[in-house]
């Protein structure tokens, strides 16, 4: 089957990358899954979060250290998706996200609108399978949901720490306000298509 999106399973830079990767396989599914059954939903991410005990990985001067994350059901009262946010390139070589799926979710791609009422533009979803690994660069709006009624859907996600670090509201989008953070939410616009943006 054709996959949209290819770039972000197959990447110029997945070579660069591999060393993330091959840290990620390495972490035990259990483990994660039993880190997460101890955690609540983080407010701003609008999922769980546990920081893995795991060394962290230096890429092109940039620690990335490891995270296990939990989106809810579908049927749950919490929001069943990672908020939509995008991180602000910082270094020459771009920031990047690396996800490890361990349950079937679906990925929801975009870019900031030139039109403020618009907000952010989709491209059509991607249902990312058990096992995929994706890369997600710098500057792209992304946002995962949790197809599921009856479990919530895991994954292992590798970042540089700042990027989950606090902010405020700037112009209806949250951007990071912490020494060397460049997250931005877009919380007001979600896909069309989530139930919670009709």
């Amino acid at each position: 089957m054709k996959r949209s999106h290819p770039e972000i399973f197959s990447s110029p830079e997945t070579k660069i990358l591999s060393p993330l990767m091959k840290a990620m396989r390495g972490i035990k599914e259990g483990n994660v899954r039993e880190a997460l059954d101890r955690e609540t939903i983080d407010p701003i991410a609008g999922i769980g979060i546990a920081r893995l005990d795991k060394d962290p990985v230096e890429i092109n001067g940039v620690k990335y250290k490891f995270f296990g994350a939990r989106i809810l059901p579908s049927t749950a009262e919490e929001p069943p998706y990672v908020k939509p946010h995008l991180h602000e390139q910082r270094t020459k070589d771009g920031d990047h996200e690396l996800y490890l799926f361990y349950d079937d979710i679906e990925l929801n791609l975009g870019t900031v609108a030139s039109d403020p009422v618009k907000g952010v533009e989709y491209s059509k979803p991607i249902i990312c399978k058990q096992g995929d690994i994706i890369n997600i660069p710098a500057n792209i709006v992304h946002s995962a949901r949790n197809p599921n009624k009856d479990r919530p859907a895991d994954f292992v996600f590798c970042c540089p720490e700042e990027e989950l670090q606090s902010g405020k509201v700037v112009d209806n989008h949250l951007k990071n306000t912490s020494e060397g953070g460049n997250r931005i939410m877009y919380d007001k616009f979600l896909p069309k298509h989530y139930p919670q943006a009709q």
